[in-house]
């Protein structure tokens, strides 16, 4: 009973984080944006270790890099690269986590399951790689990175699907589709409507990945 009134608490102050950060985003207020987004991943990161029997190590270092990231693309003008950096190591940790899930490998099913990744990332580049500048490489790492996230959470629901591997699937899904409205945000044309979009997939999208590492100990 009392780990049930914990869990409780604890989603009930995640979601109240989120839906202040994403009030503050969508009015502009930068000081209350800077205030509720660090609690984030930590009222994220607090449901994961109070719904497990064994938290897993990886995860909560996945959580932490983004976190860091968070705080960090907070000023995104003096440190987008720092932030995309922790983000990077967030992706690398759910690739390492998902990895020992799959049980077949073959070339065949990684070249299927990226073919909509890659579409969806080509016809993005296609828009924002005249602003990249000096961050063309790094953007061109991260997006492969994240193509590779997608792919192998694809080919993991191909091989399970159930509730778990539809949990990853789709949040991994909500945060490429956040970082494809960042990008486009960014690097092609500012649109006041995809700030509240990037911020609502991107939590949606860390929530289902955390669902997933629940569901996966049930």
């Amino acid at each position: 009973m009392a780990k049930y009134i914990n869990i409780t608490i604890t989603y009930f102050l995640f979601i109240l984080v989120s839906l202040l950060d994403l009030y503050a985003v969508a009015i502009g207020n930068i000081v209350l944006e800077v205030f509720f987004k660090p609690f984030l991943m930590m009222t994220l990161t607090l449901v994961y270790i109070i719904s497990v029997k064994k938290p897993n190590l990886w995860f909560i270092c996945g959580l932490f890099f983004s976190f860091v990231g968070d705080i960090l693309l907070l000023d995104k003008e003096n440190y987008f690269i720092q932030g995309l950096l922790a983000f990077l190591l967030a992706h690398l940790i759910y690739i390492k986590i998902v990895l020992p899930f799959l049980r077949k490998k073959s070339i065949y099913s990684v070249v299927v399951s990226s073919i909509p990744f890659l579409i969806i990332f080509a016809g993005v580049f296609s828009l924002i790689y005249i602003n990249l500048g000096n961050l063309f490489f790094p953007v061109i790492l991260y997006s492969l990175i994240l193509i590779s996230l997608g792919t192998l959470a694809l080919m993991y629901y191909q091989q399970e699907k159930n509730i778990a591997s539809f949990y990853f699937l789709f949040g991994v899904s909500m945060f490429i589709i956040s970082d494809v409205m960042l990008g486009v945000h960014r690097f092609y044309q500012p649109m006041k409507f995809l700030s509240v979009s990037i911020m609502l997939t991107y939590i949606i999208g860390q929530y289902f990945i955390c669902r997933f590492m629940i569901s996966r100990e049930e």
